[in-house]
């Protein structure tokens, strides 16, 4: 069929080349059979240079002329033939989905990824004009809330309901769709699938019928390894998990308090605030103590950093810490499945392919789609997360930063001056500081302003802020230690016995 194909093939190929410089493919990451990562090729459809969300709409501006027609026909994953040759994928069968947007309905995807991932099949022929449906407005929001849905209902049905003369059929259809002006429709009362002329399809409903989603199964226990960890080189994108849910004392529409405890604090205490630890630092401040050992078990007492900090947030009500590794990250796993962690709290493991940075390592959690905390594995301290929380739902913001006042010892005089005179002058002066704690409070809009591949907590900080968003600041005097420095290791193992009050 590759040979058949060859000569059309080339001529696309020719074409790309001709209208707009770059490669004649590009590779985007899928999630395949089983779950396992599966790059596909693609004919190239944009500008080089372009970035964007993972969702295209009619008319997007990134398009190439021969870009938009390969889309509007489908032809553009013509190349994943090769895919097929190699056994990665059939000819007939599910759509290949991005990882972000699986992550959005991994019960679904427990048994849509039981079947090989299709060049042709229902999702395909029935969102054959995907970017249309999409229309104005946030292509990002529209495909996640309408469109994702119903693909899922579809590449369900023919998981659940497989047969060789459906199979046969969509071989059949396929060419009729891309070259003949028709569609396929699904009739939901008849459960089947029609083929019609282009002019009578309908629009997709806008609610479609609800999906099950993610189910509350520690994600150690399932064997969805395409959740568990973020997949490299995503580009920016709006963030596709974001959605605002309804949370304790709120209403469902984000406005105000209905009564009851604080804002956004159950009776039950943080039972419903996900917690999100970083653990995946080089810890090179701290040498030589994390020459062989990750900073996170660093003993302080008789107890590593990284269990102070599970054990104080499951003293505030918290059931669930997601653990974001990388250096040395086996052995912070060893030493907790050999570690009795008090009951009521879970733990998640996220492995970091490549160093992601302080806020782009957020990136290999999935689900982040409510409020949550998020803090270095290196800090101690006595924060009221609780307070911390309520301040944050009070601020409205999309990051609160929980601060310190931090003492800096200028060792030499200071002068004040107004034009060439002086007009005031201190002597060896300490200056305080508003510092962060380590110790952050997350609206999910925030992560949409990750962009891809490594970013440290600044960079994310200077992008809010640019786009217009709140960023809070709550100021605590709670003891304090940031465990990064051999001197504040020292501090911490002397104050032991307050750490353990903490």
């Amino acid at each position: 069929m590759l040979l058949v194909a060859l000569p059309a093939l080339l001529l696309v190929a020719l074409a790309i080349k001709i209208e707009s410089r770059g490669p004649v493919c590009y590779r985007a990451l899928r999630v395949g059979h089983r779950g396992d990562p599966l790059t596909v090729l693609k004919f190239r459809k944009m500008r080089v240079g372009t970035s964007g969300p993972p969702v295209t709409a009619a008319g997007d501006e990134r398009f190439t002329r021969i870009g938009a027609f390969l889309a509007r026909r489908r032809i553009d994953e013509i190349p994943q033939l090769w895919h097929v040759l190699r056994g990665q994928m059939s000819l007939v069968g599910p759509r290949p989905e991005d990882p972000r947007f699986v992550a959005l309905h991994q019960d679904a995807y427990q048994d849509i990824l039981a079947v090989r991932p299709g060049l042709s099949g229902w999702t395909q022929l029935v969102f054959r004009d995907e970017s249309k449906l999409i229309g104005d407005g946030d292509p990002v929001r529209r495909y996640v809330d309408d469109l994702l849905p119903e693909k899922v209902r579809l590449d369900r049905l023919y998981a659940g309901d497989r047969r060789l003369t459906t199979d046969f059929k969509l071989l059949l259809w396929t060419p009729l769709v891309m070259f003949c002006r028709f569609d396929v429709e699904y009739d939901g009362q008849k459960k089947q699938f029609r083929l019609v002329r282009h002019s009578s399809v309908r629009r997709p409903p806008t609610r479609p019928s609800p999906v099950r989603r993610t189910s509350a199964v520690p994600t150690e226990q399932r064997q969805d390894r395409w959740c568990c960890r973020a997949p490299p080189n995503f580009s920016s994108a709006p963030d596709v998990m974001s959605r605002d849910a309804p949370r304790a004392g709120r209403t469902s529409t984000g406005g105000q308090k209905t009564g009851g405890p604080k804002m956004g604090i159950p009776m039950s205490g943080l039972s419903n605030i996900r917690a999100v630890i970083l653990a995946g630092g080089l810890g090179t401040r701290l040498r030589p103590y994390t020459t062989i050992i990750p900073k996170p078990l660093v003993p302080v007492g008789e107890r590593p950093i990284l269990q102070h900090i599970i054990d104080r947030l499951r003293a505030v009500g918290v059931t669930r810490v997601d653990l974001c590794v990388n250096y040395l990250g086996g052995l912070i796993a060893a030493y907790f499945s050999q570690t009795r962690i008090e009951p009521g709290i879970q733990l998640h493991w996220h492995w970091e392919e490549r160093p992601l940075g302080t806020a782009g390592a957020l990136k290999a959690v999935p689900d982040l789609d409510q409020t949550f905390i998020a803090m270095n594995g290196d800090v101690l301290t006595g924060l009221d997360y609780r307070e911390l929380v309520d301040f944050h739902f009070e601020a409205g913001a999309a990051l609160t930063i929980a601060t310190h006042k931090n003492p800096v010892n200028i060792d030499l005089g200071v002068l004040e001056t107004v034009g060439s005179y002086v007009s005031a002058y201190r002597e060896k002066p300490t200056l305080h500081y508003d510092v962060s704690m380590g110790v952050y409070i997350y609206e999910p809009r925030a992560l949409k302003y990750l962009p891809g591949g490594e970013c440290q907590f600044p960079e994310l900080v200077q992008r809010l802020l640019a786009a217009g968003e709140k960023v809070a600041a709550y100021p605590s005097d709670a003891p304090w230690y940031d465990i990064g420095t051999p001197q504040e290791y020292e501090r911490a193992v002397q104050d032991i016995a307050l750490l353990t009050e903490l």
